[in-house]
């Protein structure tokens, strides 16, 4: 089972040598293991060794293409029950010098505990020792990347996933007061080497933003994970922990880890790949002596073989994960066939879903007031039971009740709800301005204090009548 998985680039003027030279002292230096620099040094750059004391063994390939040199270490330890393997995988290419790191555990007992998932530190002492790598317009650093007011192309860039990093992005927002909710300096710490953290300046960013990125960007404190190439985003909004800090940030690390064990490794950062190369490799220089060593012969073919077979076992749990994203979206919707009943005109959704979710909503209040079995009660039914909603104007319009029932003033709960849920909000006279995803259409008014008990339900009903 695979409990860590990560690859980034590191100073690509570093030697593969440096690399396994690192993973060698932090094998040496972990108070869990009983190797010593004594029996490592008889390693003395060979292009394959490996060495076992007790329940540990240490295996090292090195490996040359016409294209990447690529060296690797995996150093298996057994605790008790459970086999841990944790592989480094360096290959420096035209294009820069990557390492993967993958951490992974097994057990024959079904019923045994099995520890979440830690960063290694490993990770830490390749940056530490070898240094950071650029990775597109980012540098690989335990640090956050404070963007400025004339950043708005770049932020831009990276949320579409159009900068061409290779690591995900953790974009941490502003709140009101132009901080962010979250301690972004203790996620660079944690997920460097993981993903770049990047924390935009202030709220009026996050609007001048929103219209760059069709209103795709984390805002109000929350924090968004977009992953490269525009492959996928997670925004985590600061309402999920309680508006707890502490527990956003632990959501985030969860959402991250997963993301990153779920996303297939290149094929010149894995161990398997350097099985086969060092088994191939073996095969021709049999071949080109002459050999007729069958033995010899037989061991390569069957090392290739077990190399391809690892890498098979891979490949079969990316198709078991792609085959279970596919049931679960094929679950929220059907397969459509013919030209669509609908086309979007020129409006932009202010939130996910929101043209589907709104048609679905009305379309289902008219079916209730036609008359029933005739012609339009059918072909409405039909249309309402071929898709399904998110349910998230339902649940916007439930939440603003709850939340607006009680308002007598603007405190920072309410400020933060109401900017959570997309209106910036601005004071004007003895009243304020909330407008709705920065759209001038959609503006509501707010006293600043408020004695009429009933003054909170009807704000709430004045905002759904808007909006929802």
């Amino acid at each position: 089972m695979l409990k860590f998985s990560t690859l980034f680039p590191i100073d690509n003027d570093a030697s593969i040598e440096k690399l396994i030279d690192v993973a060698q002292k932090w094998i040496v230096g972990s108070p869990h293991s009983q190797l010593t620099d004594d029996e490592l040094s008889e390693y003395a750059g060979q292009e394959e060794w490996q060495h076992q004391v007790g329940s540990e063994t240490l295996s090292i390939i090195e490996a040359n293409t016409d294209n990447y040199i690529s060296a690797g270490v995996r150093y298996q330890k057994q605790e008790s029950e459970l086999r841990w393997v944790t592989d480094i995988v360096g290959t420096k290419l035209k294009s820069g010098f990557y390492v993967s790191v993958q951490v992974s555990c097994d057990t024959n007992n079904p019923a045994a505990y099995i520890p979440g998932p830690k960063k290694p530190y490993i990770v830490r002492q390749l940056l530490d020792s070898i240094g950071n790598g650029e990775d597109g317009e980012l540098s690989v650093t335990d640090s956050p990347h404070f963007l400025s007011n004339s950043d708005i192309e770049l932020a831009s860039s990276l949320i579409q996933g159009a900068s061409g990093v290779q690591l995900p992005v953790v974009y941490v927002s502003a709140e009101s007061g132009n901080k962010p909710f979250v301690d972004a300096e203790k996620l660079a710490r944690w997920f460097a080497g993981m993903a770049h953290v990047v924390v935009e300046p202030n709220r009026e960013f996050s609007f001048r933003l929103m219209h760059e990125v069709m209103h795709n960007n984390a805002y109000g404190g929350a924090v968004g994970i977009y992953w490269p190439g525009g492959t996928g985003r997670k925004v985590l909004l600061p309402s999920i922990s309680g508006y707890d800090s502490f527990h956003l940030e632990r959501e985030i690390s969860n959402a991250l880890r997963a993301g990153l064990n779920t996303v297939r490794m290149p094929r010149y950062c894995t161990w398997g790949n350097l099985k086969e190369l060092n088994a191939r490799r073996r095969f021709e220089k049999l071949r080109s002596e002459g050999s007729t060593e069958i033995e010899s012969y037989i061991d390569a073919f069957d090392d290739e073989f077990a190399a391809k077979s690892e890498e098979l076992t891979e490949a079969n749990k990316e198709i078991s994960r792609l085959t279970a994203e596919l049931q679960a979206a094929e679950s929220v919707g059907r397969s459509v066939t013919g030209e669509p009943v609908l086309v979007k005109g020129s409006e932009k959704e202010l939130y996910p879903n929101e043209y589907k979710d709104m048609l679905l909503l009305n379309l289902t209040k008219l079916q209730s007031q036609v008359p029933a079995n005739s012609r339009r009660d059918h072909l409405l039914k039909d249309v309402i039971s071929a898709n399904t909603s998110s349910g998230g104007i339902e649940e916007k319009a439930t939440s603003v009740k709850t939340q607006m029932k009680s308002y007598r003033k603007m405190d920072n709960d309410m400020r933060n709800f109401l900017e959570e849920i997309g209106f910036e909000i601005t004071g004007e006279g003895k009243h304020y301005k909330a407008i709705f995803k920065g759209d001038e259409r959609y503006i509501v008014s707010l006293p600043k204090t408020s004695s009429d008990y009933r003054a909170g339900k009807n704000i709430a009903s004045e905002i759904v009548k808007l909006l929802f």
